[in-house]
């Protein structure tokens, strides 16, 4: 059985629109309905959910969240909302995604898993709408099936479009354009390069390289040096921009926003524009 609502337009003013908006999301106390569904899935445990956890988004926001930690004195961490977005998800210092999720990780989401299936649009049309579907089995009880469905409504009350943090007990129906594996990508030419050592030269392009990130620009041996010149450039051009997604990435999971790969504007480097020179200027250059 599948029913249909458009949760978009029965909430018009509850969709996380911020970072404010964000962090009330995550502090919100668990609702009667959320610990109703979780005394029906109390046969779920952290060992039999693993798997599914391990295939979700969970895994790339655990690891920006780990690199966030491990660099939390730099300037573009927020430590205080890196704090706020831990003690809802569960602490990840010293923890590899398994242990995280046995340690803390299931207790703080595992009442996301419901018998209920939910699907929705990656993307909001035109007109600010968008219709979740939800697929019930035949053979669940009726009380259980309104509880669980009244629980994902909740959820999808505060949910914005592409951003899990805004409500983060969807993560088992959680879709994106960015999806997993990219995202896990960029996170990994983060760590690469940040495990050259600090002397070392052109790290970028190391990393490009030794990761084999644009195969058809494999620098060959018979490349004549123009050809190893640009092959270089495009290599470089590639890796920096996954380490810039992968750093942004990083930086917004610490501030209660993922997945995000756009830089907050304060870490932009905007390039100051040439003013056009003058016919006199043009004359003195000699030109």
């Amino acid at each position: 059985m599948s029913q249909q609502l458009d949760f978009w337009g029965m909430y018009p003013d509850r969709r996380v629109s911020g970072e404010e908006d964000v962090s009330q999301a995550f502090n919100e106390d668990v609702s009667l309905t959320s610990r109703s569904i979780a005394k029906t899935a109390a046969s779920n445990t952290a060992q039999t959910t693993l798997q599914l956890a391990s295939r979700s988004y969970l895994v790339p926001w655990f690891e920006a969240l780990l690199l966030a930690y491990a660099y939390r004195a730099d300037n573009s961490i927020h430590a205080e909302s890196l704090s706020q977005v831990l003690a809802a998800v569960g602490q990840v210092d010293g923890h590899s995604f398994q242990s995280w999720w046995s340690a803390g990780g299931f207790a703080h989401l595992g009442h996301g898993l419901t018998d209920v299936s939910v699907s929705y649009p990656a993307k909001r049309g035109g007109n600010g709408a968008a219709v979740a579907s939800f697929v019930v089995a035949l053979t669940l009880p009726i009380h259980a099936a309104q509880q669980q469905i009244s629980f994902l409504l909740e959820q999808l009350a505060r949910f914005h479009t592409g951003v899990l943090s805004s409500s983060p007990l969807l993560w088992p129906s959680f879709r994106s354009a960015l999806t997993i594996q990219r995202l896990c990508l960029y996170l990994k030419v983060v760590r690469a390069v940040i495990a050259l050592p600090a002397e070392a030269k052109h790290k970028i392009l190391t990393v490009g390289q030794e990761m084999n990130l644009v195969p058809k620009q494999k620098v060959r041996t018979y490349d004549l040096a123009g050809e190893r010149g640009e092959k270089r450039d495009a290599i470089v051009h590639i890796t920096y921009d996954y380490f810039q997604k992968g750093r942004a990435l990083v930086i917004n999971a610490a501030r209660g926003n993922f997945p995000c790969v756009v830089m907050p504007r304060e870490f932009v480097k905007t390039r100051r524009k040439r003013a056009k020179l003058t016919a006199a200027q043009y004359a003195k250059w000699g030109t």
